[in-house]
């Protein structure tokens, strides 16, 4: 199965390609044809988890969420945080945050996340598509 994408880069993509293995090639394909038509947020997540797996990154879905546990609230998380967070391959921090294709925009909270990170030397990425995502992680080498 070929490997193509519109937005980007023939070297940018060749190093991916290098990098994931050619076993790995259909499973980044098929998660690139998901978000290409996606409108949900949820599809692009899954993607951009299944993609970052296939390129050997740790990372994990990391909810945000309120409980109430014996009439007391608990928070989980904290504000803005990222939707996806793990490591880059050489062990610093990664965050991504995933937006559906059309409409989605950082929260206030969101920005500030953002900042905190790249401000500790971590990457963030603001992905909305797979392409997102992998042009995110070449910038950040």
């Amino acid at each position: 199965m070929a490997f193509k994408s519109d937005n980007m880069p023939a070297e940018l993509r060749d190093q991916v390609l290098a990098q994931m293995g050619r076993e790995n090639i259909a499973k980044v394909a098929k998660a690139r044809r998901r978000t290409d038509k996606a409108e949900l947020e949820h599809a692009v997540q899954q993607a951009c988890i299944e993609t970052l797996k296939v390129l050997g990154y740790q990372i994990w879905r990391q909810n945000r969420a309120s409980v109430q546990i014996e009439g007391r609230w608990i928070k989980c998380g904290i504000d803005g945080q990222a939707d996806i967070t793990g490591m880059m391959l050489d062990g610093r921090r990664l965050e991504v945050e995933t937006k559906r294709r059309t409409g989605g925009v950082q929260s206030p909270d969101q920005k500030a996340f953002q900042a905190m990170i790249e401000a500790s030397g971590g990457v963030y990425i603001l992905a909305s598509s797979v392409d997102d995502l992998l042009a995110g992680l070449e910038t950040a080498k």
